[in-house]
């Protein structure tokens, strides 16, 4: 009757300084009541929430819809000091947790984009690690870097938020985040699709190609955060967009053999909430979408999207100084925001 909702601490806080929720910055996180059922529902996804910025390495949990108190979940293997981008999965007998991470501090995605790191004579990895556990609650295993078996000028390095899919017969998709072959310095971001056999690799790309090809007027590149998933009808993948630039962008990709992309020119979701009561709240940063389903189909394949989750910032006495805040000067407290979705559209729909 109730549900789990998993979130990055606070930068750098001791978790016994954290009474409850409300001190990650804004109020405590609520879930309507009509997106209860797909958390109940069995799934291919255990969801994990987060903030935008990152910071401690520890993982919370809550146990009730009133976030009252937050109670640490516990550490995963040894400190992650850069740990940003989680992504939890069940498995057959326990659970997978893909986190983008650095050991370091500095630099933003730990490693130089256009650097693929060869650790072994044929593999490469960048900042995706992955723990598995038995349970959600542990203990999860020391985290082991994920391999690549391959890489292309246009996907050449630095591999960051990773958004993996396990499929019944063993396969697992992993979508994330690289950057061209470029000059020291130029962070371009773009999307990639892998598969492999294990939850370490090695992955090989379905594409050297990215889902969307880069455009010169595109200076950060085209998208970050990759959420992606498979339902009967193919692959989908939905990103923070980055062009022309990071402001206001949320896009949607499609593809029915994970090679061949389509992507969509409308906006997915809008950067202003209807909160209820009537209240309209608008976003000046909003990024990291993830879904959560409610219906799961034998070969792994998942349908139903009832609620969409993203670290959202509006920490600002107006939205223009949240906008400075949020945007200019990188500095504003997020939190994590939930919206049900209204219309579910069925499988076989055009």
């Amino acid at each position: 009757g109730s549900f789990a909702l998993y979130m990055i601490g606070a930068g750098g806080r001791d978790p016994s300084e954290i009474k409850n929720c409300s001190n990650l910055g804004g109020e405590a996180p609520s879930v309507p009541r009509s997106v209860l059922p797909a958390f109940v529902a069995p799934t291919a996804y255990s969801m994990l929430a987060f903030g935008l910025l990152g910071g401690a390495a520890a993982l919370y949990v809550a146990g009730s819809i009133g976030c009252d108190p937050c109670m640490p979940l516990g550490a995963i293997g040894a400190p992650i000091v850069g740990g940003s981008v989680f992504s939890v999965c069940a498995l057959v007998g326990g659970f997978a947790l893909f986190v983008y991470a650095t050991n370091h501090r500095g630099g933003d995605d730990g490693d130089d984009h256009r650097t693929a790191i060869r650790a072994l004579p044929t593999l490469m990895n960048g900042s995706i690690y992955v723990s598995i556990s038995p349970s959600v609650r542990g203990p999860w295993t020391q985290p082991t870097p994920v391999w690549f078996a391959n890489h292309s000028l246009e996907l050449w390095g630095g591999w960051t938020n990773p958004s993996p899919h396990f499929d019944a017969d063993g396969t697992i998709w992993l979508a994330f985040q690289a950057a061209p072959n470029v000059k020291p310095g130029q962070h371009i971001a773009l999307v990639g699709l892998s598969k492999a056999a294990s939850v370490t690799g090695p992955f090989e790309y379905t594409s050297g190609k990215p889902v969307t090809p880069q455009r010169w007027w595109c200076v950060a590149g085209q998208d970050e955060d990759p959420f992606m998933w498979r339902s009967p009808r193919g692959f989908h993948i939905i990103t923070h967009g980055m062009c022309p630039t990071g402001y206001l962008q949320a896009h949607y990709k499609f593809s029915e053999d994970g090679v061949t992309w389509h992507t969509s020119p409308r906006q997915t979701y809008p950067y202003s909430v209807e909160c209820q009561g009537g209240e309209v709240r608008h976003f000046p940063r909003m990024e990291r979408p993830q879904l959560v389903f409610a219906k799961e189909y034998p070969d792994g394949a998942v349908s139903d999207p009832v609620a969409l989750f993203n670290g959202v910032c509006d920490d600002g006495v107006n939205y223009l100084s949240a906008a400075v805040r949020c945007i200019l000067d990188q500095a504003g407290m997020t939190h994590t925001l939930v919206r049900p979705l209204r219309k579910r559209i069925p499988v076989d729909a055009p």
